[in-house]
């Protein structure tokens, strides 16, 4: 198998003619390993409004025992965008 081409969130019709087309035999499944300082360290570049937003939700979140619990408001303040790592 070989990938012929990646398509980071397509249109509504173009997506329903690749699943229409029975060509589509895998996804992605969004998934990254890497070092959290490598990851930190991009979003403090690339994203920081995105890392403001995370560093408040966290904040916000409160110790349950074992449990965080994040509530508040601060990932409603979380950009829209999507993670592409090259």
């Amino acid at each position: 198998m070989s990938l012929e081409a990646f398509v980071e969130k397509p249109d509504s019709t173009t997506a329903q003619a690749v699943l229409d087309s029975g060509s589509l035999s895998s996804g992605n499944s969004g998934m990254f390993l890497l070092r959290a300082e490598t990851y930190l360290g991009a979003a403090r570049e690339f994203q920081p409004a995105c890392l403001e937003a995370a560093g408040r939700h966290m904040a916000e979140a409160t110790q349950d025992m074992d449990f965080i619990r994040r509530t508040g408001t601060g990932l409603l303040l979380m950009p829209a965008d999507s993670l592409t790592m090259r």
